[in-house]
């Protein structure tokens, strides 16, 4: 066991780092999951005559609450459970399962876990993080300071703040991250079921962020319902507006024979577009009340499109209303030496002030390439463009995997995948899944969102396991663009579908003449069980679908 805690680069956990360890639950959560995933141990929990539970919540609960609360001091029950771990630093991994003190780990793994209770949630008591917090409840929210990842105010651009989030102070990201955790998996036996607050990823080449900013209306009551605004730009789409790209030579050469480059333009956005926008969000305020969110589908629009008439048009730092953050699919045109990107932005007000507040820009680019094949090319009609005896790949590059989390409160946080990016179970799946982020939001530059179509299959998995609720959205001009043999034309605008736990997959589609749909979504408190039978007080949300109304 102690080369596994070396790996973490804990050589010195037995001696002088375990009192270091002990100042922070975080590090004990990753050390103690770290080990009980490595040996298959956490198993014992659901065989007769494993790991004991008798008072088993109550002691867990109140060590976990007395430690967070008096951090960096632990209690002495705390103290003593990880001196018996330190015991079995000679123990092989593959005798930890059977060894009889092995519920004393998955005792402390679950003790640090409930110190984690709230980590890198905001609430109503909001804190200033450029000020010294003594108070035994800000402790944690102090340490966001530490934490997270944004790029300039207002359209700035630029890498993130730092290579990755983790709330591990004593364990470089590179061998584990700490994350907070939204949903515990009700299915399946795995180490993610042992904790509600926690969240362990390692081995990942994904670089997860953890964002957090003021919430710009801190007077919304707890988990208030969110009506987002989905706007299917653009709404035509010609064969024309794809074309081939010849890549640069040295690109080229490493590319198979039957592999050719292709990129995609649909052109500026028109001169009325913010006007149009802004009467659509007032059209949709009439009918359903306030619009919290801004959905547009990937490859919405140029970046530069995307600066000067959404984020400096709408999200404007002067401008009033309810609009709290913007998700776009954004993209830049490939030259002839150098690839095309393809990215998504979220943009984000913070604040309670209606003037004079900021807006946060940050940036994930897509993960993996769109491979156009022959049956894809006949179904979009670009056969008089695209040879359809070659495979062709999106001219885009790939400068960074990262994922981005954002909370909406303290009870909801939600993630942005951009259309292959839900299909690969890599390398973001491992990540989504540890997390739980309650709302996942894919940008999909696809045909008709049908139950039976590949985008269904891929959310249904989402919400089975971890839980998450899933929201797909394409353009309506690629919707009408696909022509499939076997689907009615009635069904082709179905510009979105949602799925959320325990319930089917639902179409979202569009009225004829309508520019936009409202998704009125509601927040149910959810009862969720961790592997030893901990329940979280109805902690977990579950995002649902209340509503869906055309506007426009």
């Amino acid at each position: 066991m102690h080369d596994c805690l070396v790996h973490l680069g804990l050589s010195d956990w037995r001696e002088s780092a375990g009192d270091r360890l002990l100042e922070w639950p975080p590090d004990v959560f990753a050390a103690t999951a770290y080990v009980l995933r490595e040996s298959g141990a956490y198993v014992q929990l659901v065989h007769p005559g494993g790991t004991p539970l008798k008072d088993w919540r109550g002691r867990v609960e109140k060590a976990g609450l007395e430690w967070r609360d008096r951090a960096p001091k632990c209690p002495r029950h705390v103290r003593d459970l990880f001196a018996a771990f330190q015991t079995l630093g000679d123990t092989a991994l593959a005798a930890l399962r059977s060894n009889d003190a092995c519920h004393e780990v998955v005792e402390l793994c679950c003790i640090a876990d409930h110190a984690c209770r709230t980590i890198g949630l905001p609430d109503r008591r909001w804190v200033d993080l450029k000020k010294e917090v003594l108070r035994a409840d800000y402790r944690f929210r102090a340490w966001l300071g530490h934490l997270q990842t944004r790029e300039t105010p207002s359209g700035g651009s630029g890498p993130p703040a730092s290579p990755a989030s983790t709330f591990a102070r004593h364990i470089h990201p590179s061998r584990a991250i700490v994350l907070p955790k939204m949903r515990t998996p009700q299915s399946g036996v795995t180490v993610r079921s042992l904790s509600h607050h926690a969240a362990l990823i390692t081995g990942s080449d994904i670089v997860p962020h953890w964002n957090v900013v003021e919430p710009p209306m801190p007077g919304r009551p707890p988990r208030a319902p969110y009506n987002l605004l989905v706007v299917p730009y653009p709404y035509d789409v010609r064969p024309a507006q794809f074309s081939a790209y010849a890549p640069p030579a040295s690109l080229r050469d490493k590319c198979p024979e039957v592999l050719r480059f292709f990129s995609f333009d649909h052109g500026e956005v028109p001169d009325t577009f913010e006007t149009d926008i802004g009467k659509l969000i007032k059209s949709a305020e009439r009918d359903v009340g306030p619009v919290h969110g801004l959905v547009f589908p990937e490859m919405a629009m140029r970046s530069s499109d995307f600066e000067t008439r959404v984020l400096k048009g709408l999200l404007r730092d002067d401008m009033p209303g309810s609009l709290e953050f913007i998700v776009c699919g954004v993209y830049d045109l490939p030259t002839p030496d150098q690839l095309g990107s393809n990215f998504a932005i979220v943009a984000r007000r913070d604040g309670a002030k209606p003037k004079g507040h900021r807006v946060w820009t940050l940036r994930q680019h897509k993960h993996h390439r769109w491979i156009l094949d022959e049956g894809q090319i006949r179904n979009y009609g670009l056969g008089s463009i695209l040879d359809p005896s070659f495979r062709w790949s999106e001219a885009v590059s790939l400068p960074g995997r990262d994922l981005h989390f954002f909370h909406l409160d303290n009870h909801c946080v939600f993630s942005v995948l951009i259309c292959e990016d839900l299909a690969r179970p890599d390398p973001v799946g491992d990540c989504l899944r540890a997390v739980g982020p309650n709302l996942v939001v894919a940008l999909l530059l696809d045909g008709p969102q049908l139950p039976d179509r590949w985008s269904a299959r891929y959310a249904m998995a989402l919400a089975d396991d971890p839980g998450s609720s899933v929201l797909t959205v394409s353009s309506l001009g690629m919707v009408r663009l696909s022509k499939p043999l076997d689907r009615e034309s009635t069904k082709l605008r179905a510009i979105g579908l949602w799925r959320e736990p325990g319930s089917g997959t639902i179409p979202i589609v569009m009225d004829e003449g309508a520019k936009g749909v409202v998704l009125s979504l509601t927040q149910r408190p959810n009862q969720e069980f961790t592997l030893d039978g901990r329940g979280d007080e109805t902690n977990a949300g579950c995002l649902r679908l209340g509503g869906i109304r055309s506007v426009g």
